[in-house]
């Protein structure tokens, strides 16, 4: 097993340095969002039934031009 070697903040040119500095933070709210197992259950979830729908949505069209 290999590792490999994440540069740190200081390891980066100042340029980069200066981008992640100005970066936002999370505010509470969010960081207490993220860490909600029944509110991310709940997202995967949605984001899994927009994609059934799309897909069951396509093969019913597909079915319904071989009709023709």
């Amino acid at each position: 097993m290999t590792t490999t070697h994440r540069a740190s903040i200081d390891e980066l040119d100042p340029e980069q340095q200066e981008r992640i500095a100005r970066a936002p933070l999370p505010t509470a709210g969010t960081l207490r969002a993220r860490s909600l197992i029944p509110l991310q259950l709940g997202k995967f979830a949605v984001i899994n039934l927009r994609i059934m729908d799309i897909v069951l949505r396509e093969r019913l069209a597909a079915t319904a031009r071989k009709a023709r």
